[in-house]
């Protein structure tokens, strides 16, 4: 039976090892055949897709998997402007469907709109299900389109908030947490079993901004009064007909049907979205000699590289991000920068180094930040080290406050019969024990120095800012704002996308504002082959050690028993003892 078991996990092993290589070779059988150079003919509707998870720019990290590379907001703008000049684009058919679009994000998106229909392009919005932020975000185009079957769904905004106080108590987990301040409601769900007044009063003024906004646009695009708008959304879902006898729609059509109406003798041409993104801006004309490099920062925000770390998502690695910046810094041949920020917050340190970094190359080159969906926490400690700021007007932002503390596990090792023994040698040796809560004395260290830590923080950007640090601490304690009310509040200095701060780097730079330039992205996409051998370093590491791992099964000389298998960044597997891996302290978290 051992003798099996050895033979077993070796197989296993083998296994995977060839299912990696098996997988390698069907990414680079992909890469090859979807490196065809597209023809755009002239007269050709552009069918870009608005669905599913869209970034702001296409993770460097992530494989190029076919239908994904080009689902993301830059590029989606980037053909949305290509197709305003293209004179072989003779409309946009806008294919809307269910996605993770913040409301900054669609109204980069309806800009991109307005500037086509001035440029006299037609754009068409086609959905099956239309929520209420899509219908917002299409609601100006020159028609929208439901099948018979369709639906629209134009209601009110909601937000709600999960708690888990009870889960912990439950199963015998106490959160030790400090916040500053009440507004900050990130450790809300971990404290509370319902929202606390400050957290509902900080969405409410929130929701409002952007509810009334919301119905605003929509009444100017579709000709009606806001009484009309509020009156509609008691209704709340539309089938496709009743939409159209509503006036929400212009059409109730199949999708087959939209080549007769819309071609020429019942036939048309298209290209897809992903197919146009391959088209260069400089076969348009949009490109200059001049270079400005935009650079894309989204994700938590973390130490280490850019990564996906579950279940936040997408990782805003500080490592990776401030050696883009110091790569431009030294670059001479770059004349401005734009950074575009899209993260909700993170580790303190992290935030700190990369706006570090950013205030430093603001000082040797033009540089401004663009808010785009968020921007708040970690996200705001680096924009504020910028001299220029610029956000969408429902950019979220601010949350300046802070998160520090740890969870008291021992009751959950208790119901699992687990018990931990101690050895410490000097004062506060065991601080962030998770068998234990803080005692009185130590929270009195915590929180001054949490105090400190934010107090420092405050008064930074309160000088950045220009502001007084009494009236920064009013602006601060957690609470966030829409990109419009930061901008009242002297938080960000202009309101736009990436075609004001575009123009304003310019500004900086002294160059004309109708100048075409040459945007470099970063960090550059890593091509197929170089993520590949990221992955076979990884892999020349790891698959000896864990073929060597199987050999001492298939001996008898491994001690499993004794100690965990660790994969480090490097690729190598270590056995480590468990005793080393412990504590459960939560890092400084803005």
């Amino acid at each position: 039976m051992k003798s099996f078991f050895r033979t077993f996990f070796a197989v296993i092993l083998a296994s995977l090892f060839l299912t990696f290589w098996g997988i390698v070779l069907l990414f680079i059988f992909a890469a090859m055949i979807t490196s065809e150079t597209v023809q755009v003919h002239k007269n050709t509707y552009l069918i870009q897709t608005l669905s599913g998870e869209i970034p702001e720019y296409y993770p460097s990290t992530a494989l190029p998997i076919i239908g994904d590379k080009h689902n993301h907001l830059t590029a989606i703008l980037e053909n949305l402007e290509k197709a305003r000049v293209d004179d072989r684009i003779r409309g946009v058919i806008l294919q809307v469907g269910g996605s993770d679009l913040g409301f900054a994000k669609k109204d980069e998106i309806r800009l991109r709109i307005k500037q086509l229909q001035e440029a006299g392009k037609p754009v068409y919005a086609y959905s099956r299900f239309l929520t209420s932020g899509n219908y917002y975000m299409i609601s100006g185009c020159d028609s929208i389109l439901l099948p018979p079957e369709g639906v629209l769904e134009i209601k009110g905004l909601a937000a709600e908030a999960m708690h888990f106080k009870g889960t912990l108590d439950a199963i015998g987990v106490k959160a030790n947490l400090d916040r500053i301040a009440e507004y900050k409601a990130a450790a809300e769900p971990f404290l509370m079993d319902k929202m606390s007044d400050a957290y509902r009063e900080n969405l409410t003024w929130l929701l409002e901004a952007l509810f009334n906004d919301m119905v605003g646009t929509i009444a100017d695009n579709r000709g009606v009064t806001r009484n009309r708008v509020l009156e509609l959304m008691s209704t709340a879902l539309f089938n496709a007909p009743q939409a159209y006898e509503d006036g929400l729609l212009d059409a109730v059509v199949y999708w087959d049907d939209l080549e007769e109406i819309l071609g020429d003798d019942g036939k048309w041409k298209t290209i897809s979205g992903d197919d146009y993104a391959t088209v260069k801006r400089s076969e348009l004309g949009l490109t200059g000699k001049k270079r400005i490099a935009v650079v894309h920062a989204q994700g938590v925000i973390a130490g280490g590289e850019d990564g996906y770390v579950l279940p936040f998502g997408l990782k805003m690695g500080a490592a990776s991000v401030t050696k883009v910046l110091k790569s431009i810094q030294e670059d001479r041949g770059i004349a401005g920068v734009i950074l575009r920020i899209d993260s909700g917050g993170g580790e303190s340190i992290a935030s700190d180094d990369i706006g570090h970094a950013l205030f430093r190359l603001d000082e040797k080159k033009p540089s401004v930040v663009s808010m785009v969906d968020v921007a708040a926490s970690g996200g705001y400690m680096i924009a504020y080290q910028c001299s220029t700021v610029v956000a969408m007007p429902h950019t979220i932002t601010g949350s300046i406050g802070s998160i520090t503390g740890k969870f008291n596990v021992r009751g959950l090792y208790n119901k699992l019969g687990i018990t931990k023994d101690f050895l410490t040698i000097g004062p506060m040796a065991d601080l962030f024990s998770d068998y234990r809560d803080f005692s009185e004395e130590e929270w009195e260290i915590i929180r001054s120095h949490h105090y400190k830590s934010y107090e420092d923080w405050v008064r930074r950007i309160a000088a950045a800012r220009n502001l007084d640090f009494a009236v920064m601490d009013t602006l601060c304690k957690g609470r966030v704002w829409t990109g419009k009310q930061a901008l009242d509040r002297k938080l960000v200095d202009h309101l736009g996308g990436l075609d004001v701060a575009l123009a304003l780097v310019k500004e900086k730079a002294g160059i004309p504002v109708n100048e075409e330039v040459k945007i470099e992205h970063f960090p550059k996409p890593k091509s197929f082959i170089e993520r590949i051998l990221e992955e076979g370093d990884m892999a020349a590491g790891a698959v000896p050690a864990l073929l060597k791992i199987a050999a001492g099964f298939l001996t008898g000389d491994a001690t499993p028993n004794r100690s965990l298998p660790l994969m480090t960044r490097s690729g190598q597997v270590e056995w480590v003892d468990p005793a080393i891996l412990e504590g459960a302290f939560l890092w400084r978290i803005r």
